[in-house]
């Protein structure tokens, strides 16, 4: 085997481990989190969600910091917020489920496909 097959190997088996390798939530993180939930349960789960999918889909670190970034600025927290306050857990379960399939950095894009798959799925029913 020459070396540039093996280095070629090397960087492959290197990207499938780095893509298959899944990070422990931050404790730091963890914690406040589950501060925030004993004072509001439904903006912890909210922030949680945004900052795991922007994490996975954007590469936006999700650190005790990027909580408060999401609660002031985000705005499909504002979004995932009214939906939740107006629907009973189980269809805002669907929420979560369908906002995680049409997760789109940019944010109005992301609240506009999952607006547009949610009514799909409301008005068909």
């Amino acid at each position: 085997m020459n070396t540039k097959m093996k280095m070629g190997l090397l960087a492959l088996t290197t990207s499938i481990m780095v893509g298959c390798a899944s990070t422990a939530p931050n404790p730091a993180v963890v914690e406040r989190i589950d501060q925030l939930s004993q004072v509001c349960p439904g903006c912890a789960q909210s922030l949680q969600f945004i900052g795991e999918q922007e994490e996975k889909h954007c590469g936006i670190p999700f650190e005790v910091e990027r909580i408060e970034v999401i609660a002031k600025t985000s705005e499909f927290y504002a979004f995932s917020l009214a939906l939740r306050s107006i629907l009973p857990q189980e269809k805002y379960e669907t929420v979560l489920t369908v906002a995680a399939e049409e997760v789109d950095c940019d944010q109005i894009k992301w609240i506009a496909n999952t607006k547009n798959h949610l009514q799909e799925i409301f008005v068909a029913k």
